[in-house]
């Protein structure tokens, strides 16, 4: 029985569903198993077979139909080819090794989009040894399938029609010297002995050998080693065989069925949404977080909820074909287990809450606040990595072990290339077990930039939000932490402030003493006292006359600013940097008008002139006088003779 090329008008809700399609399969790039590529997969890769009959998820039918579409709309702009469907296929005959080889991959194609009724048609192509029943028939059709998916794509034009043959030969090897099967010698160690070959029976038909099918086993053994390489399908054939009887089948009411559930549902979702936000806001005003908490946390999985059960229900009026009647059950099961996720994501995020504030009301819970938050981050991930285990595994197919044994193989390559992430995930555990510092502290830190101090904003797994005094958001990797210094200005319970004051060098012995005891009158003033809350018999100030400097006679004071009467550190008090600037500017203040009323004064640099002459004696010039603002600009004030003096 030889075909006839001969165009099929396709109805206009096929052609509109085919543009759809090509869409959505140009932006799932690979998703299904369209035309296959004519090059060899490398084996040892991780690779999810496709194509099975019995193998293939309902999923796994949707992606490739939807590739498929793809197909038929640019089919439908070319010279018009045969399109070959169950009821009408292209390739139904046994009059030649290209009849029986495209026959039998044809009727294999539609049993594994669930069509039991293409079985026949494939079985009339073997000839099976004397005693063979039709379950042994069909497990040597799916064996000799998996061998054919081993070669590379088959073309009519590779196989002799009946013209070629006839009256020529009675015999046809396929295997192995039928076909080019270099790739497939590459990559065998050991290559197989059996042979797979097509003869003419005593009625002038071409099937399959019965001595290849009774060696098949074997073949198959050897060959399933290696990765499939799928023939070609026809262009939109897929897609009919998968659509045709969605299309022709649902009534026009089961649409309408379908879009009323998907109305009703999205309607029913927002209103769930809106009601869930109004009982938050009258909970709140009620002054009752916690109730309000688990109201906002519900809403958005109870509006998905109703939504999947609708959609559920709207689904159940239109008639899928054998290859998507599993798709309303995928659907709900995908949309029943991301409810489930969202609810206990949203019941982390509470607990999280919960815990947080009743940590809040205690003095010295900051790292416990911390770590509840680090355990949040990872619990919601944990959750996340979950619900894409059960997608891929359940939905799309893929084996999970056979997927993390592949990324096993490329371990070397991304341990190399994620040294960094794993340094900055160690220096954050290295931050929670040896607490350096937590959120909320000021710090002081030398990083690669230059030195970095603010307040830290956040810890996460990577890295380290740092707000800096300047307002700046610096984000430093947490492996920075692991062998730097860091300065936490936030653990300290006081400060010990030194002050270096200069006197010029023309001051008298007398001056000197009268600084000293003006330097520590000041800091045993009543009003600093008070406000550095310091108790003056414990740590009273320390005032001494340190040393000859370069150009001044410099006096060293020590005083203390406490972050609290009772011992408490910066981050429990209200004190911190900005308060200590203030007490400084005070102190400053005082000593400045104590220096002053005193009648003393403040060294600044001084510069030394010598001039010689060629006989006469060297002058040496010296000006220390300080510089005043006059009318005209800065001057020199008058000073006695003594800060001006020439000598020769």
């Amino acid at each position: 029985m030889t075909s006839k090329p001969r165009r099929r008008r396709l109805p206009p809700a096929i052609t509109i569903a085919a543009l759809l399609a090509c869409l959505l399969a140009a932006a799932i790039p690979g998703a299904g198993v369209g035309p296959a590529v004519a090059q060899p997969e490398v084996p040892g890769t991780a690779t999810k077979k496709v194509a099975g009959p019995d193998e293939k998820s309902a999923l796994d039918n949707l992606l490739a139909a939807l590739e498929s579409g793809g197909n038929l709309l640019i089919g439908l702009m070319r010279p018009a080819q045969e399109q070959g469907t169950l009821q009408d296929p292209r390739w139904n005959g046994l009059e030649s090794p290209r009849q029986t080889v495209l026959t039998f991959l044809e009727a294999m194609h539609q049993v594994g989009l669930g069509y039991d009724e293409a079985w026949p048609r494939a079985l009339k192509t073997l000839d099976p040894p004397e005693g063979t029943d039709t379950a042994a028939a069909r497990g040597m059709a799916v064996q000799l399938r998996d061998v054919l998916e081993r070669f590379p794509p088959i073309a009519a034009v590779d196989l002799p029609g009946k013209e070629e043959a006839e009256g020529r030969f009675r015999r046809f090897e396929l295997f192995p010297r039928g076909l080019p099967h270099d790739w497939i010698w590459q990559r065998l160690e050991d290559p197989p002995e059996q042979r797979l070959a097509l003869v003419e029976g005593s009625d002038g038909l071409w099937r399959f050998s019965s001595r290849s099918l009774a060696e098949l086993p074997a073949l198959h053994a050897s060959l399933i080693r290696l990765p499939p390489i799928y023939q070609e399908t026809e262009r939109g054939q897929r897609f009919l065989q998968v659509f045709d009887p969605t299309v022709e089948e649902t009534p026009w009411w089961g649409w309408l069925a379908l879009l009323a559930a998907l109305a009703a549902g999205y309607g029913a979702a927002r209103l769930l949404r809106s009601g869930s936000a109004r009982l938050c806001r009258r909970l709140d005003r009620a002054e009752r977080p916690v109730a309000a908490a688990i109201a906002r946390g519900a809403g958005t999985p109870a509006a998905l909820f109703v939504f999947s059960i609708l959609l559920t229900v709207g689904l159940a009026y239109v008639q899928f074909g054998p290859a998507l009647q599993n798709l309303r059950w995928d659907i709900l099961q995908a949309l029943m287990v991301l409810t489930g996720c969202w609810l206990l994501i949203e019941l982390i995020d509470l607990v999280s809450a919960l815990v947080q504030a009743r940590l809040s009301r205690r003095n010295d819970s900051r790292f416990e606040r911390m770590a509840v938050t680090a355990l949040r981050r990872a619990l919601r991930a944990f959750v996340l990595v979950l619900l894409a285990i059960f997608l891929l595994q359940n939905l799309v197919g893929i084996d999970i072990g056979a997927f993390l044994a592949g990324v096993g193989i490329i371990g070397l390559a991304i341990s190399l290339a994620g040294q960094d992430s794993i340094k900055n995930l160690f220096g954050a555990l290295s931050i929670f077990i040896n607490r350096p510092f937590v959120v909320g502290d000021w710090i002081r830190f030398e990083g690669k930039m230059g030195e970095h101090l603010g307040e830290v904003e956040d810890i996460g797994m990577q890295a380290t939000v740092l707000r800096e005094i300047g307002g700046d958001v610096t984000t430093i990797p947490n492996m920075l932490f692991i062998d730097r210094e860091v300065d936490n200005l936030s653990a300290r319970s006081f400060i010990r402030r030194q002050m270096d004051i200069a006197l010029p060098y023309h001051s008298r012995p007398e001056e000197v003493g009268r600084a000293l005891e003006v330097v520590e009158g000041v800091l045993r003033d009543d009003e600093v006292a008070a406000d550095a809350l310091v108790d003056l018999q414990d740590r009273g100030p320390e005032v001494s006359f340190s040393g000859f400097g370069a150009y001044a006679l410099n006096i060293r004071a020590y005083h203390w600013y406490l972050m609290g009467e009772r011992g408490e550190v910066q981050r429990d008090s209200d004190r911190g940097w900005y308060s200590y600037l203030k007490h400084c500017s005070m102190v400053n203040r005082k000593l400045f008008e104590a220096f002053d009323r005193a009648g003393l004064d403040f060294a600044f640099p001084t510069q030394t002139l010598e001039l010689r002459g060629a006989d006469g004696p060297a002058l040496r010039l010296q000006d220390d006088r300080p510089a005043v603002r006059g009318p005209s600009g800065p001057q020199r004030d008058a000073v006695p003779e003594r800060r001006a003096a020439a000598r020769s």
